[in-house]
């Protein structure tokens, strides 16, 4: 009788591994080895979480690009403080000028600031996508700092 290391229902070679599927995790079906695969629809996946009260939106695309982004804050009007709108804006600028070439400040006519952040994942795995969000919030957090101390309004 011969010993295998391996239980009669698990594969034994790295090719059976990443065939086979634990099961889904939202938008992904996670396979042995722990790789997220997309589930479903052929485009990019789209999974959001929650954020010092703000929602943060992810989407992997081709080519394992992850984008986060995040609605920040609302610069306020002239007519409802000028003075503050002005240094809000200026904050905005100093974040655009700030050094993080994957780092982008979009302002709506609306007068909301999204920041926008993006990164190519080196594999696809439950762990790198943690990661990847974690550095983003890392990231922006000290420009939201900034942005609410210049007078900036958090968005709802």
């Amino acid at each position: 009788m011969t010993a295998s290391a391996f239980p009669p229902s698990v594969p034994s070679s790295p090719l059976a591994l990443s065939c086979r599927s634990l099961g889904r995790l939202g938008p992904f079906e996670v396979g042995l080895d722990g790789a997220l695969s997309p589930s479903g629809a052929a485009g990019p996946v789209r999974f959001a979480f929650a954020w010092r009260g703000r929602r943060v939106q992810a989407e992997l695309g081709p080519g394992r690009q992850l984008r986060f982004s995040i609605r920040a804050v609302r610069v306020p009007y002239t007519a409802e403080e000028a003075g503050r709108r002005r240094s809000a804006l200026l904050a905005v600028l100093a974040l655009r000028a700030g050094g993080e070439p994957n780092l982008t400040a979009v302002l709506s006519p609306a007068h909301e600031l999204r920041l926008e952040w993006q990164e190519t994942l080196e594999a696809t795995t439950a762990t790198r996508l943690v990661a990847a969000a974690t550095r983003f919030i890392l990231l922006i957090e000290p420009y939201l700092t900034l942005l609410e101390e210049e007078g900036a309004v958090p968005t709802a």
